[in-house]
């Protein structure tokens, strides 16, 4: 098993990464603009989920 601390540097950059990208797909303005709020609500969820894998990093959390 890999350690925590290395499970948790992986988690925050992917929450960083989530968090750009989300931000960017809902104010990316060559589509139609509820698709982008739907997509946009699909890396909201995905963040928050890592948000609290930060925190509670084990194997049942998943």
């Amino acid at each position: 098993m890999q350690n925590l601390k290395t499970i948790r540097l992986r988690t925050f950059i992917s929450l960083i990464i989530i968090l750009i990208t989300g931000l960017l797909y809902s104010k990316y303005r060559y589509s139609v603009s509820w698709l982008n709020q739907e997509v946009g609500g699909v890396f909201y969820v995905i963040f928050w989920c890592l948000l609290a894998f930060l925190f509670i990093p084990t194997r049942r959390a998943v």
